[in-house]
């Protein structure tokens, strides 16, 4: 099978340091699509719970429960926003 790296695409990023560590409670930030949204969007997860926009981690429900006001919320445009998102909730920015 003959695959291009142009077919492949990253979607989900780790800290080094908590994947190399086996961290359970690793963060990582995946980059999301959805029937519900037009586009790609980033979440930032943590078993079980994602970072909201003001910062708070909070439940996340089953793709089926998740309403508009959620993906507002828990959703970010960019892989930058939700790094720089991420970084505030830690008090590093």
């Amino acid at each position: 099978m003959s695959e291009s790296n142009s077919e492949w695409i990253a979607t989900t990023w780790t800290k080094r340091r908590q994947y190399e560590a086996y961290d359970p409670w690793a963060i990582s930030i995946q980059r999301t699509n959805s029937p519900f949204y037009e586009g790609e969007r980033f979440a930032v997860r943590r078993i079980g719970d994602c970072l909201s926009k003001d910062g708070q981690w909070e439940y996340e429900p089953t793709p089926s429960s998740r309403d508009d006001a959620f993906y507002a919320r828990c959703r970010f445009d960019t892989f930058e926003d939700a790094v720089a998102a991420l970084k505030k909730a830690n008090g590093e920015g």
